[in-house]
């Protein structure tokens, strides 16, 4: 959390202050940080920001289940202990320990009634069970028995693990939302098309990576419309569906540049069939094998052909997105943009 925050903190800086009114911060601005620099500065940090969501609803999703199961298995190492002190076990004890049996077996019946709901609590008591642990240690019959330390050395590492699980809330993902909140670039990130589109010709793979940088536009709408919602007005659905025609909008316009290279990359293909590439002889001298192989223009064909599947591969790759209240399909906009594009190439 504290560098998803200081991320944003940065690029909140450095993009307010490039359109700054004041003359000064933008003339100390514009040199020292390039726009290329802080849009790939925004890319990471939206690729954080999910990585970390997604990671969080995870660990959400599992948290009770992990807890239960680390849980029982510290009590029943310790249960074990126990018994290893009682000297009725097979390899415990040669003399009855009936004091550290008894201790041991109230630490198990102790991990068994901690309880997840209260975060603080199980907290603290899971500080000081481990704390405990570590102390009787000191003991001479405990420290003098390499298996007994073993247990109890995985006994607070579990304890541990639970201190983790405990501390994973909901607020979580919430906060990252909060703190990722882009709602004061909706003019500004305009600007950053032409180098979207740049980048995604450079690299079309980088598509993936944009479906991060969707999402996180998509907080823009967050804080205006929950202001709205708790006004209680009835302009919510009307101003919602605006907003996020807008942001469905702006993702066209960056991925529009996916058909017109896709067609570039075809162009290129049919001018190397049709006047590069010569047709092939049916019989052909071994001499003559090498000029007629065309290795040259066969690569460029190669690299051609695969531009062209890199960038259908790329959008593809794509899932489904919500911004605000529309629902992106990749499939349908990539069909959507071919068509167009197809339209513009017969027009000409």
């Amino acid at each position: 959390l504290p560098v998803v925050r200081d991320c944003n903190v940065t690029l909140r800086w450095l993009v307010l202050h490039r359109t700054a009114a004041a003359k000064l911060p933008r003339q100390i601005i514009l040199p020292a940080a390039a726009q290329a620099d802080i849009l790939r500065l925004l890319l990471q940090t939206a690729e954080l920001e999910y990585t970390l969501k997604e990671m969080f609803h995870g660990l959400l999703a599992s948290k009770k289940h992990r807890w239960e199961e680390a849980k029982a298995e510290g009590a029943a190492k310790l249960r074990s202990v126990s018994e290893y002190f009682s000297g009725e076990a097979v390899l415990g004890s040669e003399r009855r320990e009936e004091q550290l049996e008894t201790y041991f077996a109230q630490t198990a019946d102790a991990i068994e009634e901690l309880d997840a709901g209260d975060s603080t609590l199980a907290g603290r008591k899971i500080s000081s069970l481990a704390t405990a642990l570590e102390e009787v240690e000191q003991y001479q019959q405990v420290y003098d028995n390499l298996q007994v330390r073993q247990f109890l050395l995985d006994t607070r590492a579990l304890l541990r693990r639970m201190l983790r699980f405990v501390n994973i809330k909901e607020q979580v993902p919430i906060t990252i939302a909060t703190v990722g909140d882009l709602s004061y670039a909706w003019e500004i990130i305009l600007s950053f098309l032409p180098d979207m589109q740049r980048r995604i010709q450079e690299n079309p793979a980088l598509v993936v990576q944009l479906r991060s940088t969707f999402l996180k536009l998509a907080t823009m709408l967050e804080l205006p419309l929950t202001r709205i919602a708790q006004a209680q007005s009835p302009d919510l659905a009307s101003v919602s569906q605006y907003y996020s025609e807008a942001l469905v909008q702006f993702v066209r316009q960056v991925l529009a540049i996916i058909p017109r290279s896709m067609f570039e990359q075809l162009q290129q293909i049919i001018q190397i069939n049709t006047d590069q590439l010569k047709e092939c002889p049916t019989r052909i001298d071994r001499a003559a094998l090498q000029e007629h192989a065309q290795l040259p223009v066969r690569l460029r064909l190669a690299a051609a052909t695969q531009a062209v599947a890199k960038f259908t591969d790329g959008i593809l790759a794509m899932e489904k997105t919500l911004m605000g209240v529309i629902q992106i399909d990749p499939h349908k906009m990539l069909e959507d943009g071919i068509r167009k594009e197809l339209v513009a190439q017969i027009a000409r």
